[in-house]
This record gives C-alpha cells, sequence and structure tokens, in this order.
C-alpha cells in the first residue's frame, strides 16, 4: 500500500475526481461496486475512508460509467477488470503498449467486460456498424479511460507539489 501521504479522504478524492462527495462515498459502501477505500479509520460519524491512486482511479473509471448509464452491478463488474489490469497507469505500459493501435480501453460486448487494445476495439466496432445488413450483433461500449487517468494523475501531482510548496513555505 502507499504510504500514509499518499492517502486521501472522501472530500479529496471528490475533488480530485471531480464528482459530489456522496458519490465517492456511495461507491464505498454500495456492495455491487466492489470498492471499499484502502484504509477505515474509527467508525460512525468519527471515521474516515482513506483511498490510494489505484482506488482513486477506480472511482473515476466508476463515476464515468455510472455517468454513461450502466447499472452498479455491471460496473462493479466493469471495475474488477480494470482492477485486474496490468494497464492502469500510463508509467506500467511497455513501449510497445503504449503504441497508438495498442492502448488499452475497457470494452463491454454484451455484458462482458473486458481491456482491450485500441485496435481490437475499432475492429469490434467496424463489425458491429460497418455493414447494413449483417444482422444485430449486439451492443458495444468503449471507455478511453487511460486519458482520463493520465489527467487524475497529473492532478494528484499538481496537488503534492502545491502541499510541498506550503510546507517548505513554513519552514
Amino acid at each position: 500500500m502507499d504510504s500514509i501521504a499518499e492517502l486521501y479522504g472522501t472530500k479529496e478524492v471528490a475533488e480530485i475526481v471531480g464528482i459530489p462527495e456522496w458519490r465517492v462515498r456511495n461507491f464505498a459502501e454500495g456492495e455491487a461496486f466492489g470498492m471499499p477505500p484502502a484504509l477505515k479509520v474509527g467508525s460512525g460519524r468519527g471515521g474516515r475512508r482513506l483511498y490510494d491512486l489505484e482506488g482513486i482511479k477506480r472511482i473515476a473509471v466508476a463515476s464515468d460509467l455510472i455517468d454513461a448509464g450502466f447499472a452498479p452491478e455491471a460496473v462493479g463488474r466493469a471495475i474488477s477488470v480494470f482492477r485486474n489490469s496490468p494497464f492502469t497507469s500510463w508509467s506500467r505500459l511497455s513501449k510497445v503498449d503504449r503504441r497508438p493501435e495498442r492502448l488499452p480501453v475497457l470494452v463491454c460486448e454484451k455484458g462482458d467486460w473486458a481491456i482491450k487494445g485500441n485496435q481490437e476495439a475499432k475492429g469490434m466496432f467496424e463489425e458491429r456498424f460497418g455493414f447494413v445488413g449483417t444482422g444485430n450483433k449486439g451492443g458495444l461500449f468503449v471507455l478511453n479511460y487511460l486519458t482520463r487517468l493520465v489527467w487524475l494523475e497529473q492532478r494528484i501531482e499538481e496537488k503534492l507539489s502545491k502541499q510541498a510548496g506550503r510546507l517548505e513555505g513554513k519552514s
């Protein structure tokens, strides 16, 4: 787990992701989402939920899926795929995986979630919608989550550097 300095409370997570605090709490409390905080300190009204970077990423992706109209159970299934993927950080991607045709996207095809390379997702899209009269092949949803995660990492770095600047100013 990250160090204590890299854990964020509910209010901070809401500010970083750009969502209301109640939504962060819903993700933590809703069993369907399967997204407990990294650390829970105390209980009741005085208790605090603390989130690490990976938890914040899951909250951002879950929020995007809720905004797209997915039910909590579907979001929970997507987050379990996302959680188990090695492709949740730009810095973790190999040079091969950073090639445009390999960049990962989150795909839902007929209710099944997977992380696919964007070229593969493009092929799925073309198969579904490229030809008229080929029959109903079912729905397809694609989320380019990596750009959201890079944005989140930048916001957190900015927040940390501001905090460091304030601490330096006090010494």
